[in-house]
């Protein structure tokens, strides 16, 4: 099987469906679409593209995890979850296929994990209650300066088999959904970010852009500006010590051991310039109204 890549909508986390469409042929088995950041795809369009199609509809949701709040939630015959570093529900690694479906079910592998000996238990609490400290915007900017580390960064890593999820991550699973679902002041923090977005008339806001549902959890808080503007804007909140981050640097085709899915020269100029252009800010509880002030007015002086 071989991945066929489509551009972006301008100005969206959205595939083209134009140029899905388009690259749709006999030999397409499925199409995957993400949930950036926690905004939504569209996917009552998608939904029809693949039952059109006869397609297994593949929802990539590695950066969003229902809070309770949402009235739909994940739609695609095959959910792929993430429990890794800086996700909703983290459990610094591992991860979930979902489906409701029993015949995609019946192909999905499954692994019996080992139990953990104690040292691997007092590792994964130690390892578990440094990051917890560290993600804070007050020390996110210490690990961030820290190059071995490759914070924010996008790297390939071909996947050379699929290892159960250890049991002691398995174990912490409900509490941390729990835990993630209880923080009922998300959306409050969402709406102040997104009130003092929409004073900034060079900032495109983008939840609000993509009609996000008001109480639809974020990973992150992604925003848009023009790609001169991002680079001053990311240097100078990381400076203020905020956990702010650009995360893509490029489209999929320019990050190395990829270059193989640009088909003779294939261009994804939205894709480039999203990248471009992406700044997102900390939606987490340690993001506190006197660091939104501060961010504030670095925004103001930057974009002015």
């Amino acid at each position: 099987m071989k991945p066929v890549l489509v551009d972006l909508e301008a100005d969206r986390p959205w595939l083209d469906l134009p140029s899905l469409a388009s690259a749709i042929t006999d030999n397409t088995i499925a199409i995957v679409a993400v949930n950036l950041f926690g905004i939504s795809e569209r996917w009552p369009q998608l939904r029809a593209l693949a039952d059109q199609h006869q397609l297994t509809l593949i929802e990539d949701s590695a950066q969003y995890f229902p809070g309770g709040e949402e009235k739909i939630d994940w739609q695609g015959d095959l959910v792929v979850l993430s429990f890794g570093r800086g996700k909703p529900v983290s459990l610094l690694g591992g991860g979930a296929v979902l489906t409701k479906k029993e015949e995609y079910y019946t192909h999905l592998p499954t692994r019996s994990a080992a139990p953990a000996c104690w040292q691997q238990r007092l590792l994964f609490s130690l390892k578990s209650s440094l990051y917890n400290v560290m993600i804070a915007p007050r020390f996110y900017w210490i690990l961030a300066a820290l190059p071995f580390l490759h914070l924010g960064e996008t790297r390939y890593h071909p996947l050379q088999n699929i290892e159960a999820m250890e049991n002691i991550r398995i174990g912490m699973l409900a509490s941390n959904i729990i835990r993630y679902q209880n923080d009922i002041g998300a959306a409050a923090r969402h709406d102040r970010v997104s009130s003092m977005l929409d004073a900034m008339e060079m900032v495109n806001n983008l939840p609000k852009t993509c009609d996000s549902q008001a109480n639809h959890r974020l990973l992150r808080y992604p925003l848009l500006v023009e790609a001169e503007i991002r680079d001053r804007l990311y240097s100078r909140l990381n400076k203020a010590g905020f956990g702010v981050s650009v995360l893509y640097p490029t489209d999929l085709t320019k990050i190395a051991g990829l270059e193989f899915l640009a088909k003779n020269g294939q261009q994804f100029p939205n894709a480039e310039t999203f990248a471009a252009r992406l700044l997102t800010l900390p939606t987490n509880a340690d993001f506190s109204e006197k660091d939104l002030k501060r961010i504030s007015a670095i925004l103001k002086d930057v974009t002015h």
